[in-house]
C-alpha cells in the first residue's frame, strides 16, 4: 500500500529499456566563434579526447562496462584554430580521428 502511494506521488514510470550510465568525459572542447571570451556562435559539437570509467557512491565503486552508454572519443591532429574552423563549416571529421568506445 505504501509503495503504491509513493509510486503515484512521485509519478514512477516503468523503464522501457535498460538504464545506462555515461563515461566520465575528459579533455573536452566545444567549438564555436567568439570574441574576447564571449561565444558568438557555438556549433553544438563537443569533442572529448579521453574517457574514464564512472564511479558510484561514497566508496567510488566502478560501474561495469555493460551498464554504460556507447560514446565517441576524438583526437585532433590540426592546430586548434583549424579544428574550430572545420567544425564551424560542418566538416567535423576533417581534423579529428574518432574512435567509438563500446558500452553495454
Amino acid at each position: 500500500r505504501a509503495a503504491g502511494y509513493w509510486s503515484s506521488t512521485l509519478s514512477v514510470k516503468r523503464a522501457r529499456s535498460p538504464l545506462r550510465a555515461e563515461y566520465q568525459r575528459e579533455q573536452c572542447r566545444e567549438f564555436g566563434f567568439g570574441f574576447q571570451g564571449h561565444m558568438l556562435r557555438a556549433t553544438g559539437t563537443v569533442t572529448c579526447g579521453k574517457v574514464s570509467m564512472p564511479t558510484c557512491g561514497p566508496h567510488h565503486l566502478t560501474i561495469p562496462d555493460k551498464y554504460l552508454k556507447k560514446t565517441t572519443i576524438c583526437q585532433s591532429h590540426c592546430p586548434d584554430k583549424i579544428t574550430a574552423l572545420s567544425h564551424l563549416i560542418g566538416l567535423n571529421g576533417l581534423c579529428e580521428s574518432c574512435t567509438d568506445v563500446q558500452g553495454g
